[in-house]
């Protein structure tokens, strides 16, 4: 007589090469095993592939496999390929001679933003390997920060995502003045000075707008070097060339 023996399959297939929740810079080979494999759909990116026994996968994108044998034990996994840096994007938003403000764009739709920092002056990625000013990341796939300058210099911002993938992105800005605190200077006469002939004021100061004269409470034309003739009592005002 025979005798049919009948195993009961309670292992579910098994997926190598790759592990769940992964993330790769580099191609992947997943590797499916079950004696009684049915069914293997891969997805990416949410649209179903064709998958091919032993097949390498390249492109970036968030990938699952779901392996499922003939009494329906099934396995899956998903990952994420990743071999491109978060993007940078600069635009000036708003400015003044004495400052400028930046809107700064970070995006990453795969493995998401680990890291963003920034530096004075032109530094390459390596440079961002020691403590730096730290941009707090508000959101992992992308998020907008503002940062007003007001010195002329080069800075740098650097942005790295999970999967371990830099870059920097160079701001540079010439056309801003320094913060003037100093007030203008008149020589050639003194603050309550009594003079029994004419005098020449000048007035000295690199961001002088308007020079305004009065002479006994009347305004008067104000030319620069002019010499005052008249007798009377005067009093003159140096405006600065603030916006």
């Amino acid at each position: 007589s025979m005798l049919n023996v009948f195993v009961e399959d309670t292992e579910a297939p098994v997926i190598a090469g790759v592990d769940n929740d992964g993330i790769y810079t580099s191609a992947v080979t997943p590797v499916i095993t079950d004696e009684h494999l049915k069914s293997v759909t891969i997805l990416k990116d949410g649209v179903e592939f064709i998958y091919e026994d032993g097949m390498t996968l390249t492109e970036d994108g968030q990938y699952e496999i779901v392996a499922t044998d003939r009494k329906n034990n099934e396995t899956s996994v998903k990952f994420i390929i990743d071999t491109a840096a978060p993007t940078i994007e600069v635009s000036l938003d708003s400015q003044d001679k004495f400052w400028e403000t930046y809107n700064l764009s970070f995006k990453d739709t795969l493995s998401g933003i680990a890291e963003v920092k920034w530096d004075i002056d032109k530094k390459q990625v390596e440079d961002f390997n020691r403590p730096t000013a730290v941009i707090e990341v508000k959101d992992e796939k992308g998020f907008s920060e503002s940062m007003t300058l007001y010195k002329n210099s080069t800075y740098t911002l650097y942005v790295k995502d999970k999967a371990g993938n830099e870059d920097v992105y160079v701001l540079h800005t010439s056309n801003l003045m320094m913060s003037d605190k100093t007030a203008p200077v008149i020589i050639g006469v003194e603050n309550n000075g009594v003079y029994t002939d004419a005098v020449t004021p000048v007035i000295i100061d690199e961001n002088l707008s308007v020079v305004t004269i009065l002479k006994d409470g009347s305004k008067m034309v104000y030319e620069k070097d002019i010499t005052l003739t008249e007798d009377g009592e005067y009093t003159i005002f140096p405006d600065k060339n603030f916006k």
